[in-house]
């Protein structure tokens, strides 16, 4: 995940990005580039809302993924 020329952030299999364009309109504030061959699966606003009525697992997840990254970057 880049800003700009800065990297912030690399994932791996299993890890997802972009979830705070699924909780408010705001434009994109990164990019994410692939380092090689990889599967993804998108998801908009709309069918995000209502994956969280069907499982709410998926939110409560979502949610503390935010909060341990919210964690780092105040460590940083």
């Amino acid at each position: 995940i880049f800003n700009g020329p800065q990297l912030l952030a690399t994932f791996g299999k299993g890890d997802f990005f972009g979830e705070l364009a699924l909780l408010d309109a705001e434009p994109r504030s990164a990019a994410a580039v692939a380092q090689g061959a990889v599967t993804a699966f998108r998801l908009d606003q709309e069918d995000f809302y209502d994956v969280m009525e069907e499982r709410p697992e998926v939110l409560r997840n979502i949610l503390r993924v935010l909060c341990q990254r919210l964690r780092r970057q105040n460590e940083a």
